[in-house]
């Protein structure tokens, strides 16, 4: 079944008849693939409890900032945070690093991005802790991204560029930093993406 990329974003939010008659072959057969997708969505969140919290930290950030869950996701009660849906984000996206992948082995590879990971969580939750935290994951090779409470622009900047400089002091890597509030995660995450991409030597976008 080849659908189209709208009807396929309305399956995702669980609207399957809008673009189909109801009660025709169409819309039956989107409303089937709208409940395999809720079903799958729900074994996904179950099915990872069993995971060690740092893993099961990852994986929940991972699908909150791509948008298949939720702040109701159950992996949430299990690390004990409560998120609201609309928390901001922090993306750090590391320079040239495929240039130091081709020129170092898989084990220091890995050990750089875990040093990183862990120097971005020391920083963030230095006055957060419990339910009120932030999460903190790798998404993708090279990048970082920080759910956190934090509403204020001026804030969320000073966090990005301390933790920026950090990373350069204690790996040598530059850091590209974006940030994105007052939407849902997701959109948030996409927001700092787009700001990340857009700076230089971790010069913010303000909105006028």
């Amino acid at each position: 079944l080849k659908l189209s990329s709208m009807v396929k974003l309305d399956i995702f939010h669980y609207n399957p008849i809008q673009y189909a008659a109801p009660g025709g072959n169409l819309a039956q057969v989107i409303a089937i693939l709208d409940q395999l997708c809720a079903i799958e969505r729900k074994f996904r969140g179950f099915s990872g409890l069993g995971l060690e919290p740092q893993q099961l930290e990852y994986e929940v950030v991972r699908d909150l900032v791509i948008g298949i869950t939720d702040n109701k996701d159950p992996r949430l009660d299990m690390l004990e945070i409560s998120l609201k849906g609309n928390e901001s984000v922090i993306l750090f996206d590391l320079k040239a690093f495929g240039s130091f992948v081709k020129m170092h082995t898989e084990y220091e590879v890995q050990n750089i991005k875990a040093t990183i990971l862990q120097l971005i969580r020391n920083m963030v939750r230095v006055n957060r802790i419990g339910k009120e935290r932030d999460l903190v994951a790798l998404i993708g090779g090279d990048e970082y991204a920080v759910i956190t409470k934090v509403e204020d622009a001026v804030v969320l900047s000073k966090m990005a560029e301390r933790v920026a400089d950090v990373i350069k002091l204690k790996t040598g890597f530059q850091v590209r930093a974006g940030y994105g509030m007052g939407e849902s995660i997701a959109e948030n995450y996409h927001k700092a993406r787009l700001q990340a991409e857009l700076m230089k030597k971790h010069r913010f976008l303000v909105d006028e």
